[in-house]
């Protein structure tokens, strides 16, 4: 019902601002007299949010938390909000503060789940995130367009991010995305990977073109999302004109190992898998069986080298390599070695292991 009123206010809108206004005074109390057309739409949203919470999502946590008296409490601080929670005087006596308490314990009982409420809009309101360099492959985004960014519903914005925290890691090609297409989504950069720190948690985000408002509400909200001294002091360096003079450096000679770490795995009998990044899946066999494929990987283990099975990116028999120097990939090439000499090869190799390999 709400979900179609909802709806209602959006096809009013469509007639005229003031006919969208009148429809929207169904749902909130505020003065809606002076509300820009982003406002109402806003205001229809916020009510649906809202609405969702009290009525499905804060009930059903409580229950399932402290049972039947929890729902019951939640409900009657939601309710004596609702009907007490407000400014007003009586026989000349000013009763804020009857609303006070009100107000604070729904706020105190809803702050979880609210943010659970708004985890679930975003994931049905056709929220979408992609990474480019994928963190899978390595590989770019070839068709922006064709991600599910263009399909947005008119009522409910569509929440675009691009996550690009291996783009200063890229090793060849180039972003596939135009800079007009890059101005219309939200660009996450989380550099501690670039910088090797990846316990280090902090990221900045660069705002779509129009998007004022929101960056003013995000402001808002940025005193409940801490950064420790850390995170400043790993975006600070990120700044700085001789960290990335030092990135640049680094790309450089992880270009040249690069190489050499593909050259290394296809005189294995490895099938590379292009990759633009710092790192790139391979193919062990065609044809290796589960068990001979896990085996490798148990026994390179004891050989101290550790690599990543691809099974769960949808490529069985597949691993995934960070580029490593030179000792790394010779100490990789001396372990298959091994195991084969004792094992058997299981595929043959398609070159000789030269000294240009190893």
């Amino acid at each position: 019902m709400l979900k179609s009123e909802v709806q209602a206010v959006e096809k009013a809108l469509g007639e005229s601002l003031q006919a969208g206004r009148e429809r929207l005074s169904w749902l909130v109390s505020r003065d809606v007299a002076v509300l820009t057309e982003v406002q109402v739409r806003e205001s229809a949203i916020e009510s649906l949010a809202e609405n969702l919470n009290d009525s499905v999502v804060a009930p059903i946590f409580w229950f399932l938390l402290l049972g039947l008296p929890g729902a019951a409490l939640y409900r009657f601080a939601n309710t004596a909000d609702a009907i007490w929670g407000y400014r007003g005087e009586r026989n000349g006596q000013i009763w804020e503060w009857g609303g006070k308490w009100t107000a604070w314990a729904d706020d105190c009982l809803s702050w979880l789940p609210a943010r659970l409420t708004a985890t679930l809009l975003a994931v049905v309101s056709g929220g979408f995130s992609v990474r480019t360099p994928s963190s899978l492959l390595g590989q770019s985004h070839q068709k922006p367009g064709g991600l599910g960014f263009d399909s947005a519903p008119s009522l409910v914005p569509q929440l675009q991010v691009l996550d690009r925290a291996y783009e200063p890691l890229r090793l060849s090609g180039h972003c596939a995305w135009t800079a007009e297409r890059l101005s219309q989504v939200w660009q996450l950069w989380s550099p501690n990977k670039a910088l090797g720190l990846t316990e280090v948690r902090a990221a900045y985000v660069i705002a779509p073109t129009g998007a004022g408002d929101i960056v003013t509400q995000l402001n808002r909200l940025s005193p409940s999302w801490p950064l420790g001294a850390h995170g400043v002091a790993l975006l600070q360096a990120w700044m700085k004109t001789d960290t990335q003079a030092w990135l640049a450096e680094s790309l450089d000679t992880l270009r040249v190992w690069k190489a050499r770490q593909v050259n290394c795995v296809k005189a294995l009998g490895w099938e590379y898998l292009l990759s633009e990044s710092n790192f790139f899946c391979a193919q062990i066999a065609e044809h290796i069986s589960s068990l001979k494929f896990h085996a490798l990987l148990t026994q390179l283990r004891r050989h101290g080298i550790k690599l990543r099975d691809a099974s769960s990116f949808g490529l069985p028999g597949h691993v995934r390599l960070a580029v490593q120097p030179v000792a790394a990939q010779n100490a990789l090439i001396e372990a298959v070695r091994d195991i084969e000499h004792f094992n058997g090869p299981h595929q043959s190799v398609t070159a000789p292991l030269t000294q240009d390999f190893v």
